[in-house]
């Protein structure tokens, strides 16, 4: 009877015989209907509704749910509504018993958060709807999503699954809750600067965004009163202009706008417009050491990028024929599995296979190189059984003497490489070794010089004149970073020493002794000290004058007078031993014993230890020690992973883009790089997998044939594995593995 049972008409295209013809036919489905049941639960059979109480609503005719512990009430039409809208409120509903426990707080086991990792903690936790927003906001920031992704339908999926009683915000919400986010983390750290008496060095660079717009990206580095190094970009703002002067009033504005008014150094590159804004700051900044004299540090980095590229044109000629094989064979995917079988007819089993550099890049010409070498005899055979090879580049090839060159190339760039990475550091402090890398470079440029290679002996040459613009005795104008290495306790001046005496033997005349090497050595130690004796007495004076003003704070009413005793101590000090003299605290630390030599020193912890030992000298280590000697760190913001800036956040505005920035640098815990790029080959065996659980037939012809193809002929195969992968994708939704 139609009223015992549901009709189901289904329509369906069936083939007759295989002729191609469609029939459309019929089928009737009976369901049965399901007694009602007396009682409570005749309603329905969902558990939600135990919560509710049903009702009509009188003016629309529609049935409606009255939650049992609150005036709430929900729309509840079966085949219109559902029980979503029940779920929720029993989950959100205040009052409701099985669910009130919510609010309540669960200890968990939670993992440390960082790169170190650490063992777990035992922690309480509760839902709040405040923190999970700020948990959201943070992920935006941190892993550089569009405001919109909160609107995309995968978030919202995975929110509803796992808080359910969550309302996920808008992009708009987002994007304030951001600002907030980035407001508040400035106002702590601004208040750091405002009560910290620890001298601040920045780093600065400025960049241009694809929409043409001007940044100037500034970073503090500083240790904190537990003897932590930190850094933080305070800065990331528009600039109107490179001119020294724009520079200057931008950065001067900065320091004002953070309250920072104890600037120990600016580590900036080469630009001469640096050079016209160290100046206009050093006449309009405040408590700088010694006027200013310090103010600027060179970007080691940028140095030796000078340094090199002045060498590595001595050799331009060799490197470009090397450079253009490269190219010619990578063009073409069936050249470059010609090649491969070159390699392999010659068993040369390096898993690297060649690439291209960036000219602009050392260190990719490096990689190139190492890489390209290794396969010399892969590329004769491609010569002999290729003749458009040779044709091709106009009879340009690598020869024999160029592979000797790239060789001895990359055995000088691999020392640099090292620099380079020594110079790249911005987590931890390194400025105390900044004189043994520096004098490592000069040492071997000099013995270059004295090769017997001509290639060495050209290099070294230009090397050389370039050392002396940036690193002669007489250019190393920043004493500070001597300094560094004389506040590490393993080395002091010693260690000044010995670097200066080694480079000085390799460049010493035939008619020079080593007494005389050891006088000149001499004399730059002692106006290294000198230097670092005029600094010490800036600091001893500030904490005379600290230690004045606290004891004028505090009474002496039950202290007698002691009238004439500055008279009988001046008498004392000047009589009996001519001699008589007290040590200052810096020459106590000078004269103690050094430090045991050991790679695994932790600078900064040992003079945490000592702090109440030298107290005037510690000062001066703590601001000294987080001296950067790369600009590197600025330049990290445009690239954490080689996109920071990109498209998207290129076309925010500028005061958004600082937000994000800067926001993101100091909330990461992690200083891994970001990377979005993912090698395809990490899921070869997904796609191995997948591939597998589909119809033998399909798997097999229509799947590894192309895989197998495509496998053989690149290496580099990104492109192919992708659209491998997208292939499995495809089969397996149609076989219905995938839901």
């Amino acid at each position: 009877m139609a009223t015992q049972e549901e009709i189901e008409h289904i329509s369906s295209d069936e083939h007759e015989g295989g002729r191609g013809q469609k029939r459309k036919t019929t089928r009737v489905v009976k369901k049965p209907v399901k007694k009602k049941q007396t009682g409570k639960k005749n309603a329905t059979g969902s558990k939600w509704w135990q919560y509710y109480d049903k009702y009509i609503d009188e003016e629309t005719g529609l049935q409606r749910a009255r939650c049992k512990y609150c005036p709430q009430t929900l729309a509840a039409e079966s085949y219109t509504n559902g029980t979503s809208g029940l779920k929720r409120h029993a989950w959100a509903c205040p009052n409701n018993p099985d669910f009130k426990m919510k609010d309540q707080a669960e200890i968990q086991l939670t993992k440390n958060d960082g790169d170190e990792g650490g063992p777990s903690e035992i922690k309480t936790w509760k839902f709040s709807a405040e923190n999970t927003r700020k948990a959201i906001a943070k992920k935006i920031i941190l892993d550089e999503l569009p405001f919109s992704s909160v609107e995309h339908e995968g978030f919202k999926n995975l929110m509803e699954t796992v808080c359910p009683n969550f309302k996920v915000p808008s992009r708009h919400t987002i994007a304030r809750d951001c600002g907030e986010l980035f407001l508040e983390e400035k106002a702590v750290l601004k208040s750091f600067f405002g009560k910290s008496k620890t001298k601040v060095c920045l780093t600065t660079d400025t960049w241009t965004s694809i929409q043409r717009i001007n940044y100037m990206c500034l970073t503090a580095h500083f240790i904190d009163e537990n003897w932590v190094y930190h850094k933080r970009i305070i800065n990331f703002k528009p600039i109107h202009s490179h001119k020294g002067d724009a520079i200057g009033r931008s950065l001067q504005k900065c320091l004002e706008e953070w309250d920072i008014n104890n600037v120990l150094t600016i580590t900036t590159d080469n630009a001469s417009s640096n050079d016209t804004a160290m100046t206009y700051l050093r006449g309009n900044l405040d408590n700088l050491i010694l006027e200013g004299r310090y103010l600027h540090v060179r970007c080691m980095a940028h140095i030796v990028n000078l340094i090199v590229k002045d060498g590595l044109s001595s050799r331009e000629g060799a490197i470009e024929r090397i450079r253009n094989a490269i190219r010619y064979i990578r063009i073409s995917p069936k050249r470059l599995q010609q090649f491969r079988e070159c390699a392999e007819k010659k068993e040369i089993k390096s898993k690297a296979m060649l690439c291209l550099d960036c000219p602009t890049r050392w260190n990719s010409t490096y990689e190139m190189l190492s890489r390209a070498e290794k396969f010399e005899a892969a590329f004769k055979s491609y010569d002999r059984d290729e003749p458009k090879f040779r044709e091709d580049l106009d009879n340009e090839i690598p020869t024999t003497s160029d592979w000797e060159s790239a060789r001895e190339i990359n055995q000088i760039l691999e020392l640099f490489k090292q620099k380079t990475i020594y110079a790249s550091a911005s987590t931890y402090v390194n400025v105390h070794q900044y004189v043994r890398e520096v004098m490592g470079v000069v040492k071997k440029v000099k013995e270059m010089q004295k090769s017997n290679y001509y290639i060495n002996k050209e290099m070294g040459n230009l090397m050389d004149a370039k050392i002396n613009k940036y690193w002669g005795e007489d250019k190393f104008e920043n004493k500070l970073l001597y300094f560094a290495t004389i506040l590490d306790p393993r080395s002091k001046t010693r260690m000044i020493h010995v670097v200066y005496k080694e480079v000085l033997m390799v460049d010493k005349q035939a008619q020079e002794k080593e007494k005389d090497i050891e006088e000149k050595v001499q004399v730059i130690v002692n106006k290294i000290v000198d230097a670092l004796q005029a600094v010490y007495r800036e600091y001893e004076l500030d904490h005379e004058l600290e230690s004045t003003s606290t004891s004028s704070n505090v009474e002496h009413s039950s202290q007698m007078p002691l009238d004439g005793e500055d008279e009988f101590v001046a008498k004392f000090k000047c009589g009996g031993s001519s001699s008589y003299k007290a040590k200052s605290e810096l020459e106590k630390y000078l004269d103690d014993d050094e430090e045991k030599w050991d790679n695994s020193f932790d600078v900064l912890k040992w003079w945490k230890s000592n702090a109440s030992r030298y107290p005037i000298v510690s000062r001066m280590a703590k601001d000294i020690l987080a001296i950067p000697v790369s600009s590197v760190a600025s330049e990290s913001a445009f690239s954490t992973g080689g996109r920071v800036i990109d498209a998207y956040r290129s076309s925010l505005s500028p005061p958004v883009v600082e937000a994000l920035i800067c926001t993101q640098d100091w909330i990461r815990k992690s200083k891994k790089a970001i990377k979005d790029a993912e090698d395809p080959t990490d899921f070869d065996e997904l796609g191995n997998d997948l591939c597998e659980r589909l119809e033998p037939s399909k798997a097999n012809k229509g799947m590894d044939i192309d895989y197998q193809r495509s496998k053989r002929s690149c290496n580099t195969n990104s492109r192919y594995q992708q659209t491998f992968l997208l292939k499995v994708f495809v089969f397996v939704t149609e076989c219905n593995i995938l839901d």
